[in-house]
């Protein structure tokens, strides 16, 4: 406020402040140095220590080569944060991909991220849609043909035939085998090159790229008595292992960076390109904002692919504290992932609205729960006031921030929440950024007028791989440090200066936390050689909004079924539209573009049918499931799961529990492919796949074919790379 008491909204001139701290790599080294047995990451096979993350990424880090794009190919693992570490630390960007998610989705974001190589979590397959990426690393023969834990190791980090599986790093926590292996990847007691590693003994020290035309310094293996110096600026570092271990070469912090994706309108992943310096002072600002310490408990919450794993992953390693990790069908299941919090003793947790909302209403009580940062989507204050009466304890903080935005632009601390639908503010910037609302002339914005949401900070993204859309979005100011972002969302300051959101400006929706571009699940519709013309929108349901979808089809031969069969081959599960409907023609405006507005609402779901009962042990145990999760009171043999209520939100929930009480995995999409009762137990049982499956499968694969991926080829490269 000024003198007058009124409120001084920001304009834009405002000088924001600078920071000139250590980066992500160099503060975990001094956490490695300081405690090398504390233990880093725990996950449901097991611990690693300090000293374990440094080793894997030593080996991760010496196999990439700096300045190329690397795949992870992901799961919920111990050993992900030193994948993500190690090539981060080589000068590679990674791009994480989700194995939730489709095949053929993996393809599209390696592709658009000009991936290189690839490298695997632990006991993962890569599948045949990235075969066309080599492994990270090259293996060396030994001359005498032995085979030691050093050379399955390296075999298994390279793919070498008869390893794990191509590009997977071993996950058995032997550090004496990581080490080995690691310089058998690369010579051993050499440092002529990029990423080679230091296997002398003696204590690392700064190295060149092997041209001399860069130097680095080198990542310590052991962290026994380890050195990490640093001025900040990353234009200079030592850090090394006064008692051996190996070390791969630690590239300056500028030279750093990641990519994430995030949505695209053309059924296109957008890969979004990230230096570390963002991350690192989030990193900075986090803990002291919020009075974090080595001592707390973490959790790794966040989706894989998406920008928020970073905060997960690297928040406790700066802090020297614990990042605990839950296994896939635990977060998949609120019930029993609340139960988890709680055994944990997880004490900073950073959630999504749903996933809130669906925690809160398992009941579990979360005592040891101090700090929950709210991020995703848009938060109400009953959601907060629900998720208060578990953890009574906790600060409820409300933070805002998009892919290219890393991290928290803004934040709200909620306080004691009232019990109303309202929704809460995204707040004011945190240091370094503003948050500004403009109108259509790009002028501020008065208190309550609708604008548009734009970010003005020293701590962004670089740019989309696409430079088009980076000059649309993007402008950077004449300080060179500075840039603004314009997010698409819609907002209006309220009397207190807060921004608070209103919606997007453009086709663009949040679904459980993810940005969902219509467009895109329009174009994965057009995909299908049987659909003729598509729509999509959002609705409003009891648990939370869900995307519907419209098609006008070539006749009766593609139906319900064969559409989400296809739906689910290509779109992630949040995109998945809960309810598809088939019209002869879609609503046009006058001049001709789709009227959204007289799409017809979709049919009411008939009454679970009455019809046979579930007769064998798996239908009774398929329909058990359905009725707890749909909430009905009997289903029969025949019902159709996406016929008497089920959706995206609900098949996660299905998926966990029929796998918790088969004690196997059920692949989601197997939802899609069998919707029937009837249909789903006996594919469980291995007796038949439904009429028509098997034609379907055959055209989709012929359809791949076409644009084989297993055809030589380079992946693509931005010309702005």
């Amino acid at each position: 406020m000024d003198a007058s008491g009124a409120v001084r909204l920001p304009d834009g001139t405002a000088v924001l402040s600078g920071w000139d701290g250590a980066g992500v790599v160099e503060r975990v080294l001094m956490q490695v140095a300081g405690g090398p047995e504390r233990v880093a990451v725990s996950g449901e096979d097991g611990e690693l220590t300090y000293a374990d993350l440094s080793r894997l990424a030593d080996a991760a880090g010496a196999a990439v080569r700096a300045g190329e794009t690397v795949a992870i190919l992901a799961e919920r693992t111990r050993e992900l944060p030193a994948l993500m570490l190690g090539v981060l630390a080589a000068g590679a960007r990674w791009a994480v991909l989700d194995t939730a998610l489709p095949p053929a989705r993996l393809a599209a974001q390696a592709r658009a991220a000009g991936a290189t190589s690839i490298i695997a979590c632990p006991g993962i397959q890569i599948p045949p849609d990235l075969a066309w990426l080599p492994p990270a690393g090259e293996p060396r023969t030994p001359a005498n043909g032995d085979e030691g834990p050093a050379d399955l190791a390296a075999r298994n980090l390279t793919g070498e035939e008869g390893a794990a599986g191509p590009g997977v790093l071993g996950g058995s926590g032997d550090g004496e085998s990581v080490d080995l292996a690691a310089r058998k990847l690369l010579g051993e007691g050499e440092t002529a090159g990029p990423g080679v590693l230091n296997g002398s003994g003696d204590r690392a020290v700064a190295a060149t790229n092997g041209s001399g035309d860069r130097t680095g310094v080198l990542l310590g293996g052991s962290g026994d008595g380890a050195e990490a110096v640093t001025n900040g600026s990353g234009d200079r570092a030592e850090v090394g292992s006064e008692q051996g271990g190996t070390a791969c070469r630690v590239v300056p912090m500028e030279e750093r960076g990641y990519l994430a994706f995030t949505s695209g309108t053309t059924g296109e992943p957008k890969p979004v390109r990230t230096p570390e310096r963002p991350l690192a002072r989030f990193l900075d600002w986090y803990p002291r904002a919020y009075g974090l310490t080595g001592d707390d408990r973490f959790a790794l919450l966040a989706g894989l692919a998406h920008d928020p794993l970073l905060r997960d992953a690297f928040t406790p390693l700066v802090l020297g504290a614990t990042l605990h990790v839950p296994g896939p069908d635990l977060v998949r299941d609120p019930a029993k992932l609340a139960g988890w919090l709680r055994g944990r003793r997880i004490t900073v947790a950073h959630l999504t609205p749903q996933l809130a909302a669906l925690i809160a209403a398992a009941g579990v009580r979360l005592p040891d729960l101090r700090l929950v940062l709210f991020g995703g989507d848009r938060l109400t204050y009953a959601d907060a006031a629900r998720f208060r009466r578990v953890a009574p304890d906790a600060r409820l903080v409300n933070a805002y921030g998009t892919t290219e935005t890393p991290q928290a632009q803004a934040v709200h601390e909620i306080g004691d929440p009232p019990d109303h639908g309202d929704p809460v503010p995204a707040g004011h910037g945190v240091d370094g950024a503003e948050l500004l609302v403009l109108d259509a002339a790009g002028a501020p914005a008065a208190v309550g007028e609708l604008g548009e949401v734009v970010v003005r900070s020293r701590r962004l993204a670089e740019s989309y791989l696409d430079e088009t859309l980076t000059r649309e979005r993007f402008a950077r100011e004449r300080d060179g440090e500075t840039a603004r972002y314009r997010t698409g969302d819609l907002g209006r300051y309220d009397p207190d200066g807060r921004v608070v959101l209103a919606g997007r400006a453009d086709g663009q929706v949040k679904i459980r936390g993810y940005r969902v571009e219509l467009g895109e699940v329009e174009a994965a519709l057009l995909a299908h050689p049987g659909v003729r013309a598509a729509a999509a929108t959002v609705a409003e349901r009891p648990g939370g909004r869900v995307p519907l979808a419209y098609a006008v089809t070539d006749g009766p031969a593609v139906g319900q079924a064969e559409l989400r069969r296809h739906l689910a081959a290509s779109l992630p599960g949040y995109a998945l539209p809960a309810e598809l409907v088939l019209l002869p023609a879609l609503p046009l405006t006058p001049n001709g573009k789709v009227d959204r507005a007289r799409l017809p609402a979709p049919p009411p779901r008939p009454a679970p049918a009455s019809g046979q009962e579930p007769a064998t042990g798996t239908e009774r145990l398929v329909a058990g499931v359905w009725r707890e999760v749909l909430g009905l009171p009997s289903i029969s043999a025949g019902a159709n799961f996406f016929e008497i209520g089920g959706h995206s939100l609900a098949t996660a929930q299905v998926q966990a529990r029929l796998a918790a009480s088969l004690g196997r995995e059920v692949p989601i999409v197997d939802l899609f492919r069998f919707p029937t009762v009837r249909d789903l137990a006996a594919h469980l049982d291995g007796e038949r796949r439904p009429a028509g499956w098997d034609r379907a499968a055959r055209r989709v694969a012929a359809r791949r074919a076409r644009s084989s991926p297993h055809r030589p080829q380079q992946p693509r490269q931005e010309s702005n790379e």
